[in-house]
């Protein structure tokens, strides 16, 4: 599992000027958008994409935040793992 951290909208893993993945996204009010994964060829294929996903629910859940996945692949994760469905926005 590597560290994450949190940026000017962003979740990253590596330094946060040049990360090795990201999940980007917008906060409005109490909704918290997951708008676009990237993962750099170094980091892919270890599951470094849902591990952020992971991270947004966490951090969604304890900030009291509603989701919106609308990048795919976090969308994709939100479908397949009832456990994330309670910050859901719109489940």
């Amino acid at each position: 599992m590597y560290t994450i951290l949190v940026s000017d909208h962003h979740f990253t893993i590596g330094d946060p000027k040049t990360p090795q993945a990201w999940l980007e996204y917008t906060l409005h009010e109490n909704v918290l958008t997951l708008v676009h994964t990237e993962v750099t060829s170094v980091l892919q294929g270890q599951g470094v994409a849902g591990q952020l996903v992971s991270f947004a629910v966490a951090y969604a859940r304890h900030f009291n935040l509603k989701v919106v996945p609308l990048c795919e692949y976090a969308a994709g994760q939100f479908a397949k793992k009832a456990e994330y469905r309670d910050v859901l926005l719109n489940p």
